[in-house]
This record gives structure tokens, sequence and C-alpha cells, in this order.
């Protein structure tokens, strides 16, 4: 599915500018740095979220920019996550600070972080009461977190910077990827509409060959046919979008 070709770019929500994924956060942090000079005091974060990269796999197209005050709790994130990108049956979901990142990139700060936050337990994982401020101890700290422990959906959250204001909310949508314009696996013409849950060489389709796909998988007819959404939850279990955004789901 994710071969299709694709450029992945979001728009700024303070001057309405498109970015490219890979520069978009570099050009939010003038914004907030400029913010930063008469906002109230406090502190808040720049964070990215994206798929996480899995051996074998590439990273995705989807992205989301959030501007975070450091009051906000972890399960405040959850919900927002849920919200935006993945609920669909009310599945288990955890944070947690990966092996690799406690291991190799800062672990005595892991260890600092442990001791005198409290932040996370043995296993690394992270308690869904604790504030963002004291669990994003410094920039580039990432965070793991997966919702649905069966058919998994696993996300990466990078802090990029770090702000002394607070946030204008506990959670601020500052850019998202823009729909993706996935094509049809079997015409590779016409604009994807419709993915087979079940299928994996040909598995989204326009709304012309979705019908000639119910046709030779019966399965498509009566369950497996869902909708093309901005989400890399598209396609899985019962997900068909989410209820923030929607104008861009």
């Amino acid at each position: 599915m994710l071969e299709n070709p694709t450029k992945s770019e979001g728009k700024c929500l303070f001057c309405g500018k498109t970015f490219a994924k890979a520069s978009i956060n570099r050009h939010l942090k003038t914004h907030l740095e400029e913010k930063a000079g008469n906002g109230s005091a406090g502190v808040s974060y720049l964070v990215k979220v994206e798929t996480a990269q899995r051996r074998g796999y590439g990273s995705t197209p989807y992205f989301l920019s959030l501007w975070i005050d450091g009051e906000a709790t972890m399960k405040t994130i959850d919900k927002f996550l849920r919200d935006i990108w993945l609920e669909c049956c009310g599945h288990l979901s955890a944070f947690r600070v990966s092996m690799k990142q406690r291991s190799m990139n800062n672990p005595m700060q892991f260890i600092r972080n442990s001791m005198y936050n409290m932040s996370f337990d043995n296993d690394g994982d992270i308690a869904m009461s604790k504030k963002v401020k004291s669990v994003f101890r410094s920039k580039d700290l990432k965070i793991d977190y997966e919702y649905d422990f069966g058919s998994t959906t696993a996300l990466q959250l990078t802090a990029i910077d770090i702000f002394p204001i607070k946030a204008d909310k506990k959670i601020v949508l500052i850019s998202r990827n823009e729909p993706i314009g996935w094509l049809c696996d079997k015409c590779g013409k016409e604009k994807a509409t419709q993915v087979c849950s079940i299928c994996e060489d040909e598995s989204i389709f326009c709304d012309k060959c979705a019908s000639k796909h119910a046709e030779e998988c019966e399965d498509f007819a009566d369950y497996a046919s869902m909708p093309v959404v901005n989400s890399p939850r598209m396609g899985v279990c019962g997900y068909v979008g989410g209820v923030i955004d929607k104008e861009r789901d």
C-alpha cells in the first residue's frame, strides 16, 4: 500500500505556507521562538509525531506537528492521538521510552529522570497520569507509543524543542500532512477511495476498480471494504477516520 508514489507536506498553522515533511518543523520552530518573546511564562514543547520505523520498513508520509503545554498529561496526548488518527474499538495503548534510547542514546538522562521524576517504570512504560513536562525532560527525547496490542499502530513522538511559554491550549495542531494522493493499485491512474483490509498485493482502489475487486473478493463486498483516510491506521481493524481536523481526513 505504502509503495504508491507520494509526497508528504503540511501547512503551517501560523502563516499558511506549505512545507515538506523534512522541513516543516524547522519552520514551525521560528514561529514558536517569536511567540516565546511575549507569551505567558510556562513551558511548552514542539513535538513531532510519525509512524515508528521498524526493521525492513521505511518512514511513511504521515506526520503531526503538535505544540503541547507542559501541564498537559500523557493521557491528554493519548486521547488526541486516538481522536485524530487511531480510535476504532477502544483498544489499549501505551507510551514508553524505547530500550534503544535508554541504552544507547542518553542512558544517564534516563537514569536521572527515573530517579528524580519517576516518569518511567523498569520497562520504560510511562504512566498516563504523568505531566508532559516530567517526561520530555530534554530536546530530542523520543517516546514510543502503541495503540492496539493486536493489530498495532506504532508511533514515535520526538521533542523537537522546548519553549519558556505556555501553549495556547493543552495541545495545538500546528501542522499535519495534507491528504496523500494515493493512486489505485489496479489501474494506477485514478485516485484511490477504498481499501481492501485483507488483500496485500492490490489493496487500494478507485471506485471503478473497487467494483471489479468486489466481484473477485467476496470478503471485500461483505466486510473488508474500508475508506481511504489520512491516517497510518488506514485499512486496519475497524478504523474509518478521525474526529479532529476532519476536513483533512
